[in-house]
């Protein structure tokens, strides 16, 4: 069973260091080319494992992007045959 989120993320501008430098007020900040320009992060995991099988940073949040993230996951995880549960909240 795995779980996917699509979540916005702020550019810092900052093209060294790595990982979230503030999760206050709003979307977390990564480095990035241009400050404040928004990406959003798309992330798949497995809720059993915790295990990431997928994620990509996109400039825009689209069900094409979503479906081909997706697609991708499902054959680098090898359970192209297998069934597959895929859980999403809605917000």
């Amino acid at each position: 069973m795995w779980t996917w989120e699509f979540d916005p993320v702020r550019a810092s501008g900052k093209s060294s260091g790595g990982g979230f430098e503030d999760r206050t007020g709003g979307a977390p900040w990564l480095p990035g080319p241009v400050a404040g320009k928004f990406f959003y992060l798309y992330i798949i995991t497995d809720i059993w494992s915790r295990k990431i099988t997928g994620w990509e940073v996109h400039e825009r949040e689209t069900a094409e992007n979503a479906a081909a993230l997706l697609e991708r996951a499902v054959w680098a995880e090898k359970c192209v045959t297998s069934p597959l549960v895929l859980h999403a909240e809605v917000r």
